[in-house]
């Protein structure tokens, strides 16, 4: 390095762990010469000058300089004044790892510093201030008649403190380093090099030799401390006694600073120094700050390229590599620091590998597709064994060729693949153009003009800000990599320029190359995995594609109900797949009791997707009319468009795509529905298929749709030719077939007896139509035992994972129930489904433990009211069952799916709403089964509230009504006079994790394993396991009485006067159940509220802990790990919210936690 130049002096150490004082600080010199002084702390900062000298910075880590290292370094005469050195303002810190220098032989021991770096200017303007501060700085040191062997140096003991001095004019004011057992002191004041044996002999020498100083008593750290002293001992045990979090006392500790020259066009901001758990002598490692780019200069691009299309699509590939080099370089980071890690045998760095090892176990969390349902659930190997599993269902190990020999290797895989996808996307030239045209002219609706207008007009950014926020997260990306929440991130910088892509593409008429493209990713299906058709192709396609698909999506789903025949029921806003389902369950019921001749066939496409003619829908459109812009987006979407199949981890050849449309596309489900409307409009026009006359009404029910899934009904035998004929036709003209293997009927009534025609599988027991069965009451309660055998699979897999009660709740609530609530609104549950679905999910919920701890009528109760919230599934279903008739009360024109459950239920009804009931059309006597119950809960909602089918628009209403009332709890019972409604809203307060709710709702609920508890059930002899206690174990003895938490509680009850501001004592019934109120505001509370549950919890484990692995801890235990998880949590906190609702929560008003100067500061 070419010293010629003027040259920066940067200051370097490193330190050992867990060696740090907010108190110390020692500062030196610097050379008048040197241009750019800097300053070695911690905090990377100086402290400025207070009109009180008696004000301690606690933001403050020592450093201390050798007299070796202090000898070679450029000394100022003894006139000069060391030069102010004031920090940058944060905003201008940064920091760069630098490893440190140092000579053979030296014998230096580690700091963990920071340095930060100054530029010229403003070192002048700190050396003008007028508040600037002179430094006399006491170092530790050795004599040189008696040196000392490193094993010495490291024993002894050090501690740094901050003295001040003050000047009688005020003008001056400096501070002193006190260090205590020193064999020598020295005097830097202005350039003076005395050294003294005692510290009395150098506080003579400061008042002889600089008189303008005059000591004064050592400080108190805080303003409540009263305590002072002139003799520096007794300081410095009172500080360590009285106020630990001010000073640190260090045991074998040295010190070293290092020094590196930089040329002034090498000067940056700052530095950080990092710990290396091997020597570095002859290393030398100096980091400085990436150069940052020129922001925004991907969009000033623009014009060098033909397109927005094109300018879009360069910047996703650049932004795809810089995310690829990013995330190589974070691992390649963190595997290197794992490597070094597992190296060094040091208990300081088992926080860093968990804290890596949970990064990759969130990954696996993500890949395994698994619901996190719980925030501070634990990643565990149950994640990792999803994501294998998950993987390996998706590796096609042998297939058949088309000559029907197995193949495995993956090459002969992929070939079999791309060719029968090349086939199957081939569009059939032979198709009948003739019948097209028929079917074309049976569609007799068109959308409105305004509709039309609306579908025509321009993407806007209110449409794609619309898009973006609606999407899912955690969706596979496309072959760009870029996924939907890259978009959601950043769609305020990149919205209009989205926008300008998407209509720039609408005017060039052609996709980019990335949108044309997808990526095919086969899920086997069920039956023979070797048959290349049992695999479902789902399509990967970029989200910016997807986007565009999405808004034309939501316009197109506004108009479809207009024109699409009510009896299709997928996508259609308004409509539910349990319409048609109605329509069946009624139909078997009433030809099943009057015993009518009806068929229904169920109707398997075969790849109904995959064989959509594009042409054909072409037609389809125009006819509706459609305007010619919504006509060009599906030609632009569906143009020179291709597929390559990624199979076992690797892409085929693309595979262009001639029909179809794609799986995984959010426009396919509705164009597909489009496409097969003429087949149900021609179905329903022929005057040669009667279908179900339905009861009451002059209707007919011939042809039901849910998507691809289509259900034909027939009532007498001529019917069913021209079913099959129509669907032939249909084929013939667009090239879809029927799959005749997996077509199958159900013969009811009369039809029961005959042989009827069709070559398809008949049935006169059951039928599967969207994942129901119907038919006999035997097959209809084969659903309730597909889905707890369902609901046991998921139970099992639940258990392996670490989750709390309500975490258990939200799995039965969100994940187990919803399997039954489909055939909720269909067939009543079995008072004995009822009973085996409890027994399984509370084995969940309290694992092997029973009886159960709390009653299952108090957990299904609200949280407010004692109860965990749980769903009342009896409650829930009955509400689903009755749901779906109440169009039937709201006096509007009755929907075809209904007619015939009001004909069923009309005289069961006629006294309760006698607008159900009318002369003048049929009325059953009888009830069905599944309606029967229905009219007993509408009974009873009529009971509660007669207008509940105006009011109750929402299930969880209906839930409501139906809930029991006076619940009784027990504790409550035995408790009358305790304010249960705030101990209830205590035990889930916002602060505590579910953890402590957990723990807090047990201890309220009074559950917990105490000794009398378990003496009273003949176990044990409920004594206190604690030596020397000898008392009965009760909950109050446990967190009140027992001497092992008195003093913990002594340390508690200080803490909550200090943050409440009060002199009130603690009480037992405050401590645990949060009453009597105290007068502070509800913030404070909350926080002296959380302590209180983390004391509470940490004595409990306590307890448990001596109780069952004899394990023993002290009262400095407890608090240390009680003042840990407090830490913990409210640093957690930090990360995750938000700075203002950080400070609301933990900040605002009295508090135990400040903020200064961007870091926590705690007073517990």
């Amino acid at each position: 390095m070419d010293t010629s130049k003027e040259q920066l002096p940067i200051s370097l150490s490193a330190e050992e762990p867990k060696v740090h004082s907010p108190l110390h600080r020692d500062t030196e010199e610097v050379d008048k010469h040197v241009a750019h002084p800097v300053v070695s702390d911690a905090c990377a900062s100086v402290p400025q000058s207070t009109n009180n000298p008696e004000e301690v910075d606690t933001n403050i880590e020592s450093q201390a300089l050798t007299e070796s290292t202090k000898e070679q370094l450029p000394t100022s005469p003894s006139t000069e004044k060391p030069v102010d050195q004031s920090p940058l303002p944060p905003s201008e810190q940064g920091s760069t790892p630098v490893t440190l220098p140092t000579k053979n032989g030296a014998d230096r021991s580690a700091y963990k510093l920071k340095s930060t770096f100054f530029t010229e200017s403003t070192a002048k303007e700190s050396k003008s201030s007028k508040d600037s501060e002179d430094w006399v700085t006491i170092r530790r040191g050795r004599s040189t008649s008696q040196p000392a062997s490193r094993n010495q140096r490291l024993s002894r003991s050090r501690s740094n403190i901050r003295v001040p001095f003050e000047d009688p004019s005020d003008s001056v004011r400096m501070t002193q380093i006190f260090l205590e057992d020193e064999p020598w002191h020295s005097c830097y004041l202005k350039g003076c090099r005395e050294t003294f044996s005692s510290f009395q002999g150098l506080k003579e020498h400061v008042s002889r030799e600089h008189p303008k100083l005059k000591p004064r008593n050592y400080p108190y750290p805080r303003k409540s401390c009263k305590t002072v002293t002139n003799n520096p001992k007794e300081w410095i045990l009172h500080i360590a006694n009285e106020h630990p979090d001010f000073v640190i006392k260090g045991i074998r500790q040295s010190s070293r600073l290092d020094r590196i020259y930089l040329s002034k066009d090498f000067t940056c901001r700052s530095a950080e120094c990092s710990l290396f758990p091997y020597s570095d002598h002859n290393c030398v490692h100096v980091g400085f700050k990436e150069l940052r780019s020129y922001y925004k200069l991907w969009s000033t691009l623009k014009p060098s390229f033909k397109s927005m299309t094109e300018w879009w699509e360069n910047i996703k590939g650049r932004i795809k590599h810089l995310a690829i080099q990013h995330s190589v370089r974070i691992a390649r980071q963190k595997k290197k620091r794992l490597l070094l890690l597992q190296r060094v045998c040091c208990n300081s760095n088992e926080d860093e590998v968990d804290n890596i090892i949970e990064s990759e176990l969130r990954g696996a969390c993500i890949r395994s597709r698994v619901k996190i349902l719980e925030e501070n659930e634990k990643p565990s190997a149950f994640f990792y064994r999803e994501e294998r599993r998950r993987a390996e269902r998706k590796v096609i190990k042998s297939i058949k060729n088309d000559d029907g020999r197995i193949v495995s290797s993956n090459s002969e895989i992929t070939d079999v693949f791309h060719n029968f996808y090349t086939n199957l996307f081939t569009r059939h030239a032979d198709v009948n153009l003739n019948l097209q045209d028929a079917f074309i002219q049976c569609l007799n609706h068109k959308i409105s003009d305004d509709d039309k207008r609306i579908l025509d007009e321009p993407i806007s950014l209110v449409e794609l800000n619309k898009a973006v926020s609606r999407a899912a997260s955690n969706k596979s990306p496309g072959s760009d990599g870029l996924p939907y929440e890259f978009y959601s991130s950043f769609i305020d910088i990149l919205g209009n320029d989205l926008v300008d892509v998407f209509n720039d593409t609408f005017h060039s008429g052609t996709l980019s190359e990335s949108q044309r493209m997808g990526i095919i990713t086969l899920i086997p299906k069920k039956g023979d995995t070797t048959n290349a058709s049992n695999w479902r192709p789902i399509s990967l396609l970029n989200t910016d594609y997807k986007l565009i698909a999405k808004i034309l999506q939501t316009r197109l789903a506004r108009v479809l109900p207009s024109i699409v025949n009510e009896y299709q029921t997928c996508a259609i806003p308004g409509r539910s797949i349990h319409n048609n389902m109605l329509i069946v369950r009624d139909v078997v019921d009433f030809c099943t009791m009057k015993d009518l001749p009806c068929a229904l066939i169920s109707i398997d496409q075969e790849k109904a997707f995959d064989k959509v003619n594009w042409s054909f829908l072409m037609k389809v459109l125009r006819k509706f009319n459609f305007g010619k812009n919504f006509q060009r987006w599906f030609s632009i979407l569906y143009n020179n468009i291709y597929s390559c199949l990624l199979i076992n981890g690797n892409l085929s050849e693309p595979v262009y795509m001639k029909r179809g449309v794609r799986q995984g596309c959010p426009l396919s489900p509705l164009l597909y529905i489009l496409f097969v409307e003429p087949l149900a409009s021609f179905i329903n026009s022929c005057v040669s298929i009667k279908g179900f006359a339905v009861p009451g009404s002059r209707k007919s029910i011939k042809f039901l749709q849910y998507a691809d899934d289509a259900t034909c009904i027939a009532t007498c035998i001529s019917d069913i030719p021209p079913f099959f004929s129509i669907l032939k036709d249909f084929g013939s003209a667009t090239g879809t077939c029927i799959n005749m293997m997996k077509t199958c009927g159900l013969k009811l009534g009369r039809f029961c007896s005959l042989q009827l025609p069709g070559n398809i599988q008949w049935s006169t027991k059951e039928i599967k139509i969207t994942g129901i069965v119907f038919g006999t009451n035997d097959a209809v309660l084969s659903n309730w035992g597909k889905k707890i055998e369902s609901s046991r699979s998921r139970i099992k897999s639940w258990t392996n994972r670490h989750l709390s009660l309500l975490g258990k709740t939200m799995v039965i609530n969100t994940v187990i129930y919803p399997l039954f609530y489909f055939l909720g609104p269909i067939f009543p549950m079995p008072y004995s489904v009822l009973k085996e679905i409890h027994k399984i999910v509370f084995s969940l919920v309290w694992g092997s433990r029973k009886p159960d701890l709390v009653s299952r009528d108090v957990i299904v109760l609200p949280q407010l009211c004692g109860g965990l919230g749980l769903d009342n599934l009896r409650v829930k279903m009955n509400a689903l069952l009755v749901k779906p008739l109440f169009p039937l009360f709201r006096g509007n024109d009755i929907p075809t799916h209904l007619i015939t459950s009001r004909y069923f239920i009309a005289k069961q009804l006629r006294v309760f709403y006698p607008g159900i009931w009318s002369n003048s059309r049929p009325n059953s006597n009888m009830c069905t089964s599944s309606l029967s119950q229905a009219c007993d809960v509408l009974k009873q909602l009529f009971m509660v509230d007669n207008n509940f089918a105006i009011s109750c628009k929402h299930t969880k209403n209906i839930v409501k009504l139906l809930q029991p009332v006076n619940v009784t709890i027990s504790i409550v019972r035995k408790n009358p006079t305790f304010p249960w409604e705030k101990i209830w809203k205590l035990a889930f307060s916002s602060l505590l994790d579910n953890k402590l709710k957990d723990f807090q709702w047990r201890l309220a609920h009074q559950v917990l394993y105490t000794g009398k508890r378990i003496k009273d059930w003949g176990m044990g002899d409920g004594i206190c396991p604690f030596e020397g206690c000898g008392a009965v174990e009760t909950l109050y003895h446990i967190f009140w009485d027992c001497p092992k938490v008195k003093p913990v509680l002594t340390w508690t009850a200080k803490v909550f006067r200090e943050v409440a501001c009060t002199n009130q004592c603690l009480h037992p019934d405050l401590l645990m159940f949060g009453f009597p109120d105290l007068v502070c505001t509800p913030p404070v509370f909350q926080r002296i509220w959380f302590i209180f549950c983390v004391v509470k919890f940490t004595l409990w484990k306590s307890r448990c802990l001596q109780k069952f692995e004899s394990e023993i801890q002290d009262d400095k235990q407890l608090k240390s790990i009680i003042i840990k998880s407090i830490k913990d949590r409210v640093e957690a906190d930090r990360s995750r919210f938000s700075n203002a609702k950080f400070k609301k929560m933990w900040i605002t008003g009295r508090s135990f936690v400040r903020l200064r100067d961007d870091h926590l500061l705690f007073t517990l």
